[in-house]
């Protein structure tokens, strides 16, 4: 029996099963947004199996979770599991960003509207907004945009919805985002953007770093 391709994003990344080949495999894959880092966690074989992972599938697995969190150069031969990706995201997520490593994780995470578990909402809000400065975006808006909240741009300075600021301060006294610091939260433009109404209005070019993956002691780039 084929097994869908299933990621699980995680607060630390994802969990990827049914890979193509190793279908009854378990892979966790750690997202470092801040450094520009993929890697790859011993996998989770099927008990009793020795077999062991072909070369270049690990470097495979990390790119395509890489990719879908918006970094490095995709490889070819993850682009069946980028789309099929991308099309259940459409499915769950009618108000998308249009970018695709925000909304893989807004629509795995659950709504955080309502009386739910409140530390569960902090988290979700965290790793949006976590997402959205990584990909050069204003949290607040991208927030407001995927969640149905109004922002009013009439001003001189963008102004959100008291319910939006609310799950921020939650997020930040749950102890899920740290308190806030201009120079690390500030957002900043991703260089050669064309501009974007999710951006900040002032946001600094980000200063691009190398990006590279990592597995076991193999570092590749």
């Amino acid at each position: 029996m084929i097994k869908r391709l299933e990621m699980e994003t995680t607060p630390t990344g994802e969990i990827v099963r049914g890979w193509p080949g190793y279908e009854d495999w378990v892979f966790e894959v750690d997202v470092d947004l801040r450094r520009n880092r993929v890697h790859l966690r011993s996998p989770n074989r099927p008990k009793r199996s020795r077999r062991r992972l072909a070369d270049g599938e690990a470097r495979r697995i990390m790119r395509a979770v890489g990719a879908s969190w918006g970094l490095g150069v995709f490889d070819p031969t993850a682009a069946e599991a980028a789309e099929q990706q991308k099309r259940l995201v459409r499915e769950r997520l009618p108000a998308a960003t249009g970018f695709d490593a925000v909304d893989f994780v807004v629509a795995s995470r659950p709504y955080p509207r309502g009386r739910h578990n409140k530390r569960e909402r902090a988290e979700t809000v965290a790793m949006v907004y976590g997402i959205a400065l990584s990909q050069g975006l204003c949290p607040y808006k991208v927030l407001s945009r995927v969640y149905g909240h109004r922002v009013d741009t009439t001003g001189d300075i963008d102004k959100f919805s008291t319910t939006v600021t609310r799950w921020v301060r939650e997020a930040r006294q749950e102890g899920f985002l740290a308190p806030f610091d201009r120079a690390r939260d500030m957002p900043q433009r991703w260089p050669g953007s064309p501009g974007h109404e999710l951006e900040g209005r002032r946001s600094p070019v980000m200063k691009p770093t190398p990006w590279h993956c990592t597995c076991g002691n193999h570092d590749e780039r």
